[in-house]
């Protein structure tokens, strides 16, 4: 299916545009593709990607060519940062608890979330939690500091942080990941109210 776009938020909008329009089977499909571009959108390594001519002349892809000690490949430590062994097997009831959970921890965050209506605020959102916590500057001056070569997937920049800050930094990502996650949820909540 074509997106509409090469980006995220016209892809996006052109979807949308299809749940008020297309028959019910491409209805269908542009609500899958929103449900996925909204909760990525939220990923704050989704908006973002560090360049650098000696270092990273294509990109550091999201954080992928980057594995930092203690947290490992920093874009899929944001990716699975609420996905852990506890909960892995978990049934249908078990998420309904935990979006409970979310939702009483964040409530306040969620309704703010809920009247920020255009993706274009939700993108920009995300980009600035990855220049304040996706790419803390003990990481870019870590970054600075390490060989000059070019990295990417094949060839990963590998850093090793101060323990405690490593440890301070991976609770910063699973917080910020908390309150992303029910942000989504409320914005979806809305835009479904919306069309349906």
């Amino acid at each position: 299916m074509r997106t509409g776009g090469d980006d995220i938020a016209q892809a996006f909008a052109y979807n949308l545009a299809i749940l008020d329009s297309a028959e019910a089977g491409n209805r269908a499909l542009a609500l899958c593709w929103i449900f996925h571009l909204l909760g990525d959108i939220h990923q704050p390594l989704h908006s973002s990607a560090l360049f650098n001519e000696r270092r990273f002349p294509k990109g550091d892809m999201g954080g992928n060519a980057i594995t930092v000690k203690g947290i490992g490949v920093l874009h899929v430590a944001w990716d699975r940062s609420t996905y852990m062994e506890s909960n892995k097997g978990w049934e249908f009831d078990q998420h309904a608890a935990f979006v409970q959970e979310l939702v009483k921890a964040h409530k306040k965050v969620g309704e703010l979330a809920q009247k920020d209506e255009e993706f274009e605020d939700w993108l920009n959102e995300s980009h600035e939690l990855a220049m304040m916590v996706g790419y803390p500057k003990e990481l870019l001056e870590a970054i600075r500091e390490s060989k000059i070569e070019k990295y990417g997937f094949g060839n990963p920049l590998s850093v090793k942080l101060d323990k405690a800050f490593t440890k301070q930094w991976k609770a910063k990502i699973y917080e910020t990941s908390l309150q992303q996650i029910t942000k989504a949820g409320y914005r979806l909540a809305f835009l479904l109210e919306e069309h349906f």
